[in-house]
């Protein structure tokens, strides 16, 4: 028991800010109250109520600016992170363009020399069959094109 005394005097004195919220919301409460009982007559009755808005707009205009400046350099971040990724994706997507144009250059020459290829033996069987009795030579084996 006497140690828990002990401890609520030993409580940490509140800091300036909590301090001057303190005072600020007793001396609001005094001014309400004695205006709530009929105690004082007030000539301008929103010149308090004036002056509270006040201060709380004015401690929650820097509060309110700091975390828009934050939330703004996190969008800034984000859309670099986006840019970057855009650009890379652009990149790959070039890189596939690239290897399907050669594939398909690939396959177009390969096709082109099979059907020179196959006129070839077309013309050879032509001949054959215009000339029977006429030996021409076997048409050479087909070797596929290099690139």
């Amino acid at each position: 028991m006497g140690s828990e005394a002990g401890d609520l005097r030993e409580l940490p004195r509140a800091v300036s800010g909590q301090e001057v919220r303190d005072l600020s919301r007793g001396r609001v409460s005094e001014a309400v109250g004695a205006r709530a009982l009929g105690g004082l007559e007030d000539h301008d009755p929103f010149i308090l109520l004036n002056l509270v808005l006040s201060t709380l707009a004015a401690l929650q205009a820097p509060v309110i600016m700091m975390s828009q400046n934050r939330q703004a350099h996190k969008d800034r971040m984000q859309a670099n992170q986006d840019y970057e990724i855009n650009l890379m994706a652009e990149i790959e997507i070039r890189d596939l363009h690239d290897k399907l144009d050669s594939l398909r250059f690939k396959q177009w020459h390969e096709l082109w020399h099979i059907q020179k290829r196959q006129i070839e033996l077309l013309e050879h069987l032509c001949e054959r069959q215009a000339n029977p009795e006429m030996k021409a030579p076997a048409p050479t084996p087909y070797v596929p094109p290099e690139l």
